[in-house]
């Protein structure tokens, strides 16, 4: 997944199974200059150069 735009866009990411994908030199997910929601998503036994490859204003809320 590549997403690219400026800070007004933005995209959900959500209620995802990201699993067993074998990129090598790539990133499984990249992100820039966009706002991504980027919640409850499982990302399970990848191989990549990057897994998340992000490039946004990140507002992180971890919950316990």
């Amino acid at each position: 997944m590549h997403g690219l735009g400026h800070q007004y866009q933005g995209f959900d990411v959500r209620y995802n199974y990201i699993a067993y994908n074998d990129a090598e030199y790539r990133n499984i997910i990249s992100a820039f200059g966009v706002q991504l929601n980027f919640t409850t998503n499982i990302v399970f036994g990848n191989r990549a150069q990057c897994i998340v490859n992000a490039s946004v204003l990140e507002k992180v809320v971890a919950y316990y």
